[in-house]
């Protein structure tokens, strides 16, 4: 799953933990409970999702809302610079210059001493 996509799945469950969080309940469909599952296996490969127990969702919920507190400006930042750099490229085609490969280096071998 790409980032993007977990980013977007993410933000369209916050508000089930937000009316947690303010209610002591929330009501999540079933179709809420299969995103969170893939979204929290495509964070964190090879764990298992128990979608049935509700107290683990809402577990679920606080570790993607802090994964994405944590990521997302990351992300945000990373997509900037390949954004600024495909328009510098773009824009730079009159300087290109061809890299030449690094001369070969003379190997030096151990000399030993005579006696």
């Amino acid at each position: 799953m790409k980032q993007e996509i977990i980013f977007e799945n993410i933000e369209q469950l916050m508000p089930i933990l937000d009316q947690f969080k303010k209610k002591g309940t929330a009501t999540i469909t079933i179709n809420e409970k299969i995103m969170l599952r893939q979204t929290f296996q495509a964070i964190h490969q090879g764990t298992f999702v128990d979608i049935t127990c509700s107290t683990c969702i809402v577990n679920y919920l606080t570790i993607l809302r802090a994964y994405y507190e944590r990521e997302k400006p990351k992300w945000d930042k990373s997509q900037q610079k390949e954004e600024a750099v495909k328009i510098e490229v773009g824009n730079d085609n009159s300087d290109k210059v061809e890299e030449q490969p690094a001369p070969k280096k003379k190997r030096k071998y151990a000399k030993r001493k005579k006696k």
